[in-house]
């Protein structure tokens, strides 16, 4: 499956939600039709070249060649029956995997910006005391009003002038302050940072096996995009296999990475992983060798290859 994004759209567009309709509509085709390979393939052949897909403000052309060969994959090999529905079935639903991350995406952008305007607006000065004084605010100067009361003693008993204390008094508190902060970050300077060692691997499942071959086998033919998307896909589930994650297909590549703040090591790899997606395959930029050979690199640290 190959994905170009389109400033202007060459035909007419569908929007996601229709897009997930007719997925799920193939996919059901294919499942009928499980036992009968020769009808696979002919749903492949019913297959537009392409789908003109309108994601937010943009075209995106979702090719379908791949999905196509799978198709007729049963056709080629004479009894692969089951096989001719499962290599159809699980491009469909790759690609419907896609989709949904696409809409999640997209959502939460326009939900940003949103929020992001709005903040603009009340950042305006006349809007700031539009809720009066915050909790922070009030707790900072009910702290002052002490620390002003606790001067005027300390100076009282040494019989200093008040004009006098208040002037000394919040250099000394300032310097009082700095001192002790330079003091802590002494004492954590000398402690050891432990790094966690990465947890011990375990044998790769057959989800895991199939996203991997599925990289492998994009990055034989030069696609390094879908290589890059199935090399992630590959490494989500080798961390659920591990259970490192819970397997839940709704959340969004932002979610898998707040899940492992409590592994740093696997987070760190899976950063670079997810940074690189969301580079090469929700922002449509050019994918390269060099791309997949670094997703390559961090597949064989998490044990996937």
């Amino acid at each position: 499956m190959v994905v170009n994004a389109e400033e202007a759209p060459a035909k007419e567009s569908i929007d996601l939600s229709a897009y997930e309709g007719l997925l799920k509509q193939y996919s059901e085709r294919i499942q009928s039709a499980k036992d009968d390979p020769a009808e696979i393939g002919r749903i492949g052949k019913s297959l537009p070249k392409s789908w003109n897909v309108q994601a937010g403000n943009v075209n995106i052309f979702v090719y379908t060649d791949d999905l196509r060969r799978a198709c007729e994959e049963g056709e080629r090999v004479g009894d692969g029956k089951k096989e001719a529905a499962n290599s159809a079935e699980r491009r469909l639903q790759m690609m419907l995997r896609a989709a949904e991350d696409l809409e999640r995406e997209t959502k939460d952008a326009q939900g940003e910006r949103a929020h992001q305007e709005l903040n603009k607006v009340f950042a305006r000065s006349e809007f700031s005391k539009l809720n009066g004084p915050s909790f922070l605010d009030q707790w900072n100067a009910r702290v002052a009003r002490w620390l002003e009361r606790l001067a005027e003693k300390v100076f009282s008993s040494l019989h200093v002038p008040p004009t006098l204390g208040k002037i000394v008094f919040w250099p000394v508190l300032v310097i009082a302050f700095l001192a002790l902060g330079y003091l802590a970050l002494r004492m954590l300077e000398g402690r050891a940072i432990a790094v966690a060692p990465i947890a011990e691997t375990k044998p790769v499942t057959e989800e895991a096996r199939f996203w991997l071959k599925e990289a492998l086998a994009a990055a034989e033919r030069g696609n390094y995009r879908e290589a890059v998307h199935c090399g992630y896909w590959a490494a989500i589930t080798q961390l659920e296999d591990r259970r490192l994650l819970s397997q839940d297909r709704t959340r969004t590549p932002r979610e898998y990475l707040h899940m492992l703040d409590a592994h740093p090591v696997e987070r760190g790899i899976l950063r670079e992983q997810t940074t690189r997606l969301e580079r090469i395959w929700y922002a449509c930029r050019e994918a390269t060798a060099a791309d997949w050979s670094n997703a390559r690199l961090e597949l064989e640290k998490m044990g996937c290859i």
